[in-house]
């Protein structure tokens, strides 16, 4: 049961990131009044990343569990995957920031300064995969930091 470990962590971590990025995902669609057709694929691309995270995640699990050097690069994975993820959301942001016909008029200004804040995503995220590759487990522990500092600074 204690070897286990790296899964629980691993699968919370991951369940708190997509349920953040669910309720986030929300928050920005309450603010919609229309949609347009780059929105729409740039949503697809935010759910081919979001779908991804299994993959990494049980990767990650894997080989902390193993332990030696492909937890370092399971870790760095898991991290690109973020940063993907983080990606596509800051580019859900900023298209309809940049497209004020798509947004409830109360909420321009809103939308905008949620995508200054969400363009801080892909480097926070770029520094986790820094740190993993000098500790996956400290970029496990970052990511869910990360996490719940999302969690709590409710994009509301």
């Amino acid at each position: 049961m204690g070897q286990l470990w790296p899964s629980y962590i691993a699968y919370a971590v991951s369940f708190l990131t997509i349920g953040i990025m669910w309720v986030n995902h929300h928050n920005l669609s309450r603010r919609l009044v229309a949609v347009d057709h780059g929105l729409l694929y740039i949503n697809l691309a935010l759910l081919g990343a979001i779908s991804f995270l299994p993959f990494p995640t049980a990767v990650i699990a894997e080989y902390l569990r193993e332990g030696g050097s492909n937890e370092r690069s399971a870790a760095l994975l898991y991290s690109i995957a973020m940063i993907m993820v983080s990606a596509a959301f800051t580019s859900l942001w900023w298209h309809i920031a940049r497209r004020p016909h798509l947004i409830h008029a109360a909420q321009r200004d809103a939308v905008r300064t949620h995508a200054r804040k969400a363009s801080l995503g892909i480097p926070v995220y770029a520094a986790v995969a820094a740190l993993s590759l000098v500790s996956a487990t400290a970029a496990l522990i970052a990511f869910g930091v990360i996490a719940m500092a999302y969690a709590f600074n409710r994009s509301g």
